[in-house]
């Protein structure tokens, strides 16, 4: 009787503790997969500005506990794209959430993103033509015949310096490496 009742009482136990939590050590070097959570773009981002990843498979470790987790980045600069200026997103990847809401700091560095570039055939097909038009109408004033061709070239190279924006977009893939030890709870 008394170790029927015994088991009942551990049994109950053990049924209304909650999860024993486990920690978990990932060594420096190993890759960790993602997805952007959310766009970000050069034309917008500002110094500090947070957004996220999902860790995916195939998961450090191989451990399947890593499904959802969250990786926390934060721009460390921006730079719009404008005529002559490339654009710039630099950010860092500083915190990762469990899905049990445990949170760790994580060193890691890019090692590649999917982003967008605006193509700007567009532009410089009209600054050409635009270019060529001026040319032509202010070499017939000066009495050459040569002013389209140098418009073309001039409307040409300044289209050619204007830069277009990067985008991280939403749903874009990302791979990091870890530079140091993570070690987690879940």
């Amino acid at each position: 009787m008394i170790l029927r009742t015994t088991l009942t009482l551990v049994a109950l136990v053990a049924l209304l503790s909650p999860a024993v939590a486990r920690t978990i050590a990932v060594p420096s070097g190993t890759v960790i997969y993602a997805t952007s959570n959310n766009s970000i773009s050069s034309k917008s981002a500002y110094q500090g500005e947070s957004f996220s990843f999902t860790v995916r498979a195939p998961y450090p470790n191989g451990d399947s506990g890593f499904a959802g987790a969250r990786l926390w980045a934060r721009v460390v600069q921006a730079r719009k794209a404008g005529q002559g200026t490339k654009p710039l997103l630099s950010f860092i990847i500083d915190k990762i959430t469990m899905v049990n809401g445990s949170s760790s700091p994580i060193y890691a560095n890019l090692v590649s993103v999917e982003e967008n570039t605006k193509s700007n055939i567009g532009t410089v097909a009209i600054g050409a033509v635009a270019g060529m038009i001026a040319g032509n109408i202010l070499g017939k004033w000066l009495g050459t015949n040569i002013g389209g061709a140098v418009g073309l070239t001039a409307g040409t190279l300044y289209a050619l310096n204007s830069k277009t924006d990067v985008t991280i977009p939403e749903n874009g893939q990302a791979k990091f490496t870890l530079t140091q030890r993570l070690t987690v709870t879940r």
